[in-house]
């Protein structure tokens, strides 16, 4: 072999190397990088064998206070500070004694939590729509919580895990969503969203967050406080206003089962979830209901007076119970031969604990 093939040699392995010690060298990064996400976002959230997952849920603490929400004008309460501890202080007669617990089909009390829920209807133009109003108070920020799964699961599976006194569906998180935070851990990121999220604070501030708003490092950072982020939509009410434009959402728009959640004050809460695909009685003659439509769904928040309200997944995921009582759920297919009713991702709870 001449001293040029040699040469040409000894080039080509050395570039071979140069090539692999790069390979290398990105492959530790990535690993380094996956174990930084883990460590920092991820690591509270554990996955039990049915996919259910769990994480560690904040306690309050009546010593540590926050400011609420962004630094956007926008926010809607961006200039009180509340206890974690006990939102109650706002309204003290709602909640029974301590140690006491009040219920009966429409009602329940305890120390730490007060619901209410009624069966309504609205009529309008062309139609009549029925739905559930949970008008909810919580002590501690931590008595709303939420149940998440990997994989679709019975909603009466996941109302089991949940241990809660009432509940209604959530996002879908795992389909659709790029962010969603679950009891303060993030179990899916993005450094990008696609339409507007509803934040819920450890301070117990709910704000809507745009595309244009979304600074992923600063929800990232523990001294935000984010406790529930739900990425599904649209806004319903902003400001204290109704929405009334949906042309975005024309797909969605028209009359459907709906599930929303809904923000008075700091500890103060309202989810509605609304009837359809079914046959309902209204002044004693059975019609059938295809649900109701965005914008009249949104005036109901409104009305209810709600500075921010947003839309949840509807349809067949829609989803409503209260102490034992499963109020809305998938007809079509519980009351189809062979067919159970639609599973679903995730769960918003209400109920007690330690």
């Amino acid at each position: 072999m001449s001293s040029d093939d040699n040469n040409h040699s000894k080039k080509v392995n050395k570039t071979r190397t140069v090539v692999l010690s790069v390979f290398i060298d990105l492959i530790i990064a990535g690993l380094l990088l996956t174990i930084f996400v883990y460590f920092q976002h991820v690591r509270h959230m554990r996955v039990d064998d049915g996919g259910i997952i769990t994480t560690d849920r904040p306690k309050g603490n009546e010593d540590t206070k926050k400011e609420t929400g962004t630094d956007s004008e926008d926010s809607p309460d961006d200039t009180d500070i509340v206890d974690y501890g006990d939102f109650g202080e706002s309204f003290p007669d709602v909640f029974a004694p301590a140690g006491t617990v009040e219920s009966d089909e429409n009602h329940y009390k305890s120390e730490d939590i007060s619901i209410t829920i009624t069966e309504n209807y609205s009529e309008y133009e062309d139609y009549v729509a029925k739905y559930y109003v949970f008008d909810v108070y919580i002590r501690n920020i931590e008595n709303l919580y939420t149940v998440a799964s990997t994989s679709r699961r019975p909603f009466t599976e996941l109302v089991e895990n949940s241990g809660a006194v009432a509940v209604v569906s959530g996002d879908y998180w795992k389909t659709n969503a790029k962010v969603a935070v679950r009891n303060s851990d993030w179990i899916l990121d993005a450094e990008h969203i696609d339409g507007d999220i509803c934040v819920l604070y450890e301070n117990g501030v709910m704000e809507i967050i745009s595309p244009y708003e979304y600074d992923p490092e600063y929800f990232k950072d523990p001294a935000t406080g984010v406790y529930q982020i739900w990425d599904f939509g649209p806004t319903l009410v902003e400001n204290g206003k109704a929405v009334t434009d949906f042309r975005d959402h024309s797909d969605i728009s028209g009359r459907n089962p709906r599930s929303a959640i809904g923000y008075i004050e700091p500890g103060h809460y309202i989810l509605i979830v609304a009837e359809g695909r079914c046959d309902i009685t209204y002044k004693g003659e059975k019609v059938y209901s295809k649900g109701i439509r965005l914008v009249d769904f949104a005036r109901i928040f409104e009305e209810l007076g709600c500075k921010v309200a947003y839309n949840l997944d509807g349809g067949d995921s829609a989803y409503a119970y209260y102490d034992g009582v499963i109020l809305r759920q998938d007809y079509e297919r519980a009351n189809t031969p062979g067919q159970a009713p639609r599973e679903i991702y995730d769960i918003i709870c209400i109920g007690e604990v330690e």
